[in-house]
Order: structure tokens, then C-alpha cells, then sequence
């Protein structure tokens, strides 16, 4: 009988991508895996289900008693999550996020566990002393980028530098140009081709003043055909400021992932950037980066470590401080001219990760296997 990993998640499932990758991988591994989480799209939950792997979900369970709002919330989850738990005995825990974590709760520390931190929180205060109490306590740490391995490592006093898991999709269908799903974004896709063969520069994830991508969209405009600007995810009230600088802006409203990366497959150049104002964005971890390079998408990103390491060194795109229209239409053009050679780079950075073998490593670090593990089965 295979051993049996719970991977936990509060939130949506679709918010979290490193999580489907975890999941997906556990089950390639050959482990046995439950799901616990608060919400997920009926798409995903077939997806999973089909894989094997065991989902209860929060948002399909009803109660007279549950305390409305945020906190309500995270009580909700964290009774039904100790619920699912009670008989857990030895199973590993998979803990998907610091907000999951903290959910669960200081008990959590009676069990072995895996703790994925997705962001730094380096400006949220009140996140840091529990969160260091329990990743001290955790069996592996895991974080989506280098530099924050180091900076838990030192902020929490860890023994050991967490384990570094990019937030990378598992992707089948790396072809371009991909039929869109919905009728309403196939629509507005199918506008872009109206006037012949676009040269789609695309931003997607959150559209917000922290993520001002101004100068690039103002530099698409001012190129002019075939150059146009597209913009994907979910607007927190800056896509109006940005269709103010380029008026010919297409927007296409959130998709629930993964059936978004069928837009992505359009794009010509992906757009990353971040403002420098806490260590969260300037050792950012986006997942995409990898989106856009399992499409060969090369990419303009701003100057940043997080990105440096991974998009710079890998020679996928071009990482430089964003701080005109002339740098940002420069920086296009480049792309554009050195088209075959950054798509070949932005490819071999997609496939330079061994997912498996990072999630082999995490799981062996957390001391679950033993004479004969299902990471051995499959491999023999």
C-alpha cells in the first residue's frame, strides 16, 4: 500500500499554482494524496480526482454555525481541516501556504510536516512569530526562490537553509497559439488577429499599482502596429490608469488557472515587473516566469534579483530598470531582433527544472521514507 502524503491549502486552489504542481508530482511519485482545501473549480476537481487523488473541499460543505467573514473563514478551515486530520497519525503534512499554517494552528507541531512559504511577508509583522515558531518546527521548509531560503533561514534561527521549489506549472501542451476556452476571451484573442499577425506583448497576474507596467504598455502604443498590449488577471482598479497611456489596451479578465495558459500561448513577449518597495517583490518568486517560458516566451522584466537569477542567467529575456518608454520600446525591439535565441533560452529555462526530483528531495528530507518507498517503486 502506497504511503499517503495530505497536502493542505487554505484559499483557492487556483490562486496557489505551486500547489497543483505539488500535487500532480506527489502522484507521479507514486504517493497517495488528499487534498484539503477551501475552495477549487469544478475543472480542477475533476482533473484531480481523475489522477487519483482524494479532494474535500470546504465550499461544498454547509453548516448553520459558521461564523461569517474572514475569521469565519479561518475558523471554517481550521475545524474541518483537524477533522480530516484526527486519524492522520504518522501521514506527512503537506502545508501549502503561511496563511494555511497559521490556520491550522500551534498544534500543528505534534505532527511531521512539510512548510511551503509562498511570500516573504517581510511587511506583515504579525505573520512572523508564529510562522518562525512553526517552520522551526517543520520537517523541510520550502520557499519558491534562493535568496528567501537564506533570509528565513536567518530571520526564523532555522538549522538548515530551506528547500527551494520554484512555482512552476506542469505544463503538457507547450504549443502556441492554443484555442481559448471561453467564448468571451476567444472573442477578444480573435480581435488581435483582425488586422494580420500581432505581435502580442502580454502582462498577466495582478493588475496593480505595485505591478506598474505603464512604460511598457505606453511603449507598445507608441510602436504601433503590429504591436499590441494585453493584459490578463485580476484588476485591483489600476487597468484604467494603464488604458489612459495605451489606448488600443485589450483586457482579458481572470481565467481560472490553469485553463488561462491558452491566453499566455498567444503572447510574443511576456512582461514581469515589480515595484522595489519591500524584499517580497525584490526577491520575487512569480510563477509567470515559468508560464511564459513553457511557451518559449521571452521576457522584459524589471531589474530585479529574483528575477536576475533566474530569467537574467538563463539569458530567457531581458532584465533591466524599466524607467522610460524609450528603455522599455528598446528593450522590445531587442527581444524582438533576437527573437529564435531568446525563445530557445526561455524553452531550456522551463526545462532545466526537475520537478520530481526536487519534490523526491523535500519528501526524503522529511524523513518519509523508508526500505522500500513509492519513489523506489517507480524508479525500478
Amino acid at each position: 500500500m502506497n504511503e499517503t502524503i495530505i497536502v493542505l491549502c487554505k484559499g483557492d486552489f487556483e490562486t496557489l499554482p505551486s500547489i497543483r504542481t505539488v500535487v500532480i508530482g506527489l502522484r507521479s511519485l507514486g504517493f497517495s494524496v488528499k487534498l484539503v482545501v477551501s475552495k477549487i473549480t469544478s475543472t480542477n476537481l475533476a482533473f484531480l480526482e481523475a489522477q487519483g487523488v482524494s479532494v474535500r473541499c470546504l465550499s461544498t460543505l454547509r453548516g448553520e454555525h459558521w461564523v461569517p467573514g474572514k475569521i469565519g473563514e479561518w475558523l471554517r478551515f481550521h475545524q474541518v481541516a483537524w477533522g480530516e486530520l484526527a486519524a492522520a497519525g504518522d501521514t506527512l503534512l503537506w502545508v501549502g501556504s503561511a496563511d494555511t499554517a497559521l490556520a491550522l494552528g500551534l498544534h500543528l507541531t505534534a505532527h511531521r510536516y512539510v512548510l511551503q512559504v509562498n511570500e516573504l511577508y517581510d511587511k506583515v509583522f504579525r505573520y512572523k512569530v508564529p510562522l518562525g515558531y512553526l517552520a522551526r518546527r517543520a520537517a523541510c521548509v520550502v520557499v519558491p526562490e534562493r535568496s528567501r531560503a537564506a533570509l528565513l533561514r536567518y530571520w526564523f534561527a532555522l538549522d538548515a537553509t530551506p528547500n527551494v521549489l520554484p512555482n512552476y506549472p506542469v505544463v503538457t501542451d507547450r504549443r502556441p497559439r492554443q484555442e481559448v476556452p471561453s467564448n468571451e476571451s476567444r472573442a477578444i484573442i480573435g480581435s488581435l488577429y483582425a488586422k494580420g499577425d500581432p505581435k502580442i506583448v502580454m502582462y498577466q497576474g495582478h493588475i496593480a499599482p505595485d505591478r506598474d507596467f505603464r512604460l511598457v504598455a505606453k511603449a507598445v502604443q507608441e510602436l504601433g502596429h503590429p504591436w499590441r498590449f494585453l493584459a490578463m488577471g485580476k484588476d485591483h482598479g489600476f487597468i484604467e490608469s494603464v488604458r489612459a497611456v495605451c489606448p488600443e489596451l485589450v483586457y482579458v479578465p481572470p481565467i481560472a488557472s490553469p485553463a488561462h495558459l491558452a491566453v499566455t500561448s498567444h503572447a510574443h513577449i511576456g512582461v514581469v515587473t515589480y515595484a522595489t518597495d519591500s524584499l517580497n517583490n525584490l526577491f520575487c518568486a512569480p510563477n509567470k516566469i515559468w508560464e511564459y517560458s513553457c511557451f518559449s516566451i521571452p521576457m522584459l522584466c524589471q531589474d530585479l534579483p529574483g528575477l536576475q537569477s533566474t530569467v537574467g542567467v538563463m539569458k530567457a529575456g531581458i532584465c533591466l530598470d524599466i524607467d522610460s518608454t524609450a528603455t522599455a520600446a528598446a528593450a522590445l525591439l531587442s527581444l524582438d531582433r533576437e527573437y529564435s535565441t531568446r525563445t530557445d533560452a526561455a524553452g531550456r529555462m522551463y526545462d532545466s527544472v526537475d520537478i520530481l526530483n526536487l519534490l523526491t528531495t523535500i519528501v526524503e528530507k522529511a524523513s518519509l521514507l523508508s526500505n522500500r518507498s513509492p519513489i523506489e517503486q517507480t524508479a525500478s
